[in-house]
């Protein structure tokens, strides 16, 4: 065995975000300066903002968890998390919240929404007692309802807490307050993290340069913000180090001795039959504890259950095998290959309407070993104009990219398709101008495609339905018109694509 401390985490240095700040005041979220710098954080500018998040989620998925595990939805992690701290958005709720809070904010220190994290809700609020009053009446409904839920209070930090809990931690809730923000929590280590943040004793999200960078870019209080999402180096860091990799690691195994001991043993957990026995497996996971049959399923007394698992910042391994140490150490080794020069936060704006769902991604710098390397030659140095690429109200999505004609992947492109005439000397998509955009019309299609029986053979029957339209800025009338001319030869010796394009 080797101490954990022992590991070298990711040593990529940050970047250099002081440089790139203006100097002017910058808007901040107030709830900022209560979470932790190595946090994710996720701000709603009201009360308003947040259940139109929700609401949105509800209707079409859940793009928020969908940022972080594409399939979070599918284990109804929002309800679940709901009931767990019992933070229910009932009617009453939703008509007391906009007269009490004035901003909230989602953090915790991990991703794993499926398996379990330290989920905890940050309101800000005028009347700190009325949210507190709210929060209390639906952890002792909970209190009411469940035999094994108990009460639990104390102090951190000097600071008084109450809570309910279940021991399978299905209900699972802490509360407190610091001046006008109340926490809400489903975690005790995390409740610890909030406020020591909020006392002053650990960093803040507000002291990190990149978040108010992305602030900068991202103007606080501009109206169509519904929800802002940041990733400071911090966190990603913490993410890549050795304590939440290998922690991480030997959950997901505890997981996959759970479940097949859940399997053998069905019988039991749906009849409650056999509940405290001590049942052992022959596959090793360290740290596992003791594991028993219990009401909710089999518990590890270290990772939890299926249901929820024992969050990465509740665990604290000391020491790890060799066979963990080498196989950390050959992961960050390749990790740091692709960013060598400085890690990348990621910043997300969310701004929905009535009519729309807009999300605006920052990752800055991008790896540089990235897929998405193709695209900066293509990109840079031109701009997307404002009324570039068609805008529309009845579009359900516009993708538009900006378009450098002198890099070499357009130039390669142009000789490629030159080849069709090879009378032309010129580069033959010269005639382009700085961006294409890709959009798809609200229109009867998609109803007849969701409704079809056979998807691909519906498409393959009616593709030349689709309300999709490729849109191309032309800088060169005359080179459109020879480019189109071109397809035409081409469609009159064999059918092609030259009656799909019209000039506009």
């Amino acid at each position: 065995m080797e101490a954990i401390t022992n590991l070298v985490g990711i040593t990529v240095q940050e970047m250099k975000w002081k440089s790139l700040l203006t100097g002017t005041n910058v808007a901040l979220d107030p709830l900022a300066a209560f979470i932790p710098a190595d946090q994710h954080a996720i701000f709603f500018p009201s009360f308003e903002a947040m259940t139109t998040m929700i609401d949105e989620a509800d209707a079409n998925g859940t793009p928020v968890l969908q940022t972080f595990e594409a399939r979070s939805e599918d284990a109804g992690s929002r309800s679940r998390y709901q009931k767990q701290i019992c933070l229910g958005l009932n009617e009453l709720s939703r008509l007391l919240g906009p007269q009490v809070v004035e901003s909230v904010a989602f953090t915790g220190s991990d991703p794993f929404l499926r398996a379990g994290t330290d989920l905890a809700i940050l309101f800000e609020s005028k009347t700190p007692q009325l949210v507190q009053a709210n929060v209390i009446a639906q952890q002792s409904a909970a209190l009411t309802a469940n035999s094994s839920v108990k009460k639990v209070s104390g102090e951190i930090e000097g600071v008084s807490f109450v809570g309910v809990i279940s021991a399978d931690r299905s209900v699972s809730s802490y509360m407190a307050a610091v001046s006008n923000v109340v926490f809400v929590t489903n975690s005790r280590k995390q409740l610890e993290n909030l406020l020591r943040t909020a006392l002053g004793k650990t960093a803040a999200l507000s002291s990190q340069d990149e978040y108010v960078y992305f602030r900068q870019k991202y103007v606080r209080g501009e109206k169509d913000e519904t929800a802002f999402l940041v990733l400071s180096d911090a966190t990603i860091r913490r993410w890549c180090g050795p304590q939440w990799r290998i922690t991480d690691s030997r959950r997901t195994r505890a997981a996959a001795v759970l479940a097949d001991l859940q399997a053998a043993h069905l019988d039991e957990v749906v009849g409650v039959k056999v509940v405290g026995t001590v049942l052992h497996s022959d596959y090793f996971v360290p740290e596992l504890g003791e594991v028993k049959l219990t009401a909710a399923g089999v518990a590890s007394s270290t990772y939890g259950t299926l249901g929820f698992m024992t969050p990465i910042s509740e665990i604290a391994p000391a020491t790890v095998t060799q066979d963990e140490a080498a196989a950390y150490g050959r992961w960050r080794d390749n990790y740091e290959r692709n960013w060598r020069q400085y890690f990348d936060p990621i910043a997300i704006r969310f701004s929905i309407s009535k009519s729309k769902l807009d999300a605006e991604l920052t990752v800055m710098p991008l790896i540089t070993g990235s897929r998405y390397n193709g695209f900066f030659g293509i990109t840079s140095g031109v701009q997307i104009a404002a009324a570039a690429g068609d805008p529309h109200t009845n579009a359900l999505a516009r993708l538009a990219f900006a378009i450098n004609t002198q890099s070499k992947t357009i130039q390669d492109a142009g000789n490629f398709v030159g080849n069709m005439a090879p009378g032309l000397k010129a580069n033959f998509l010269a005639w382009l101008g700085q961006s294409i955009t890709l959009y798809a019309d609200d229109d009867d299609f998609w109803n007849d495609l969701n409704a079809a029986t056979n998807a691909d053979l519906f498409l393959e029957h009616s593709y030349s339905c689709l309300p999709v339209a490729l849109h191309c800025e032309v800088k060169s009338s005359l080179g459109v018109v020879a480019f189109l001319a071109s397809l035409h030869a081409k469609e009159n010796s064999g059918r092609g694509f030259a009656h799909l394009i019209q000039p506009m």
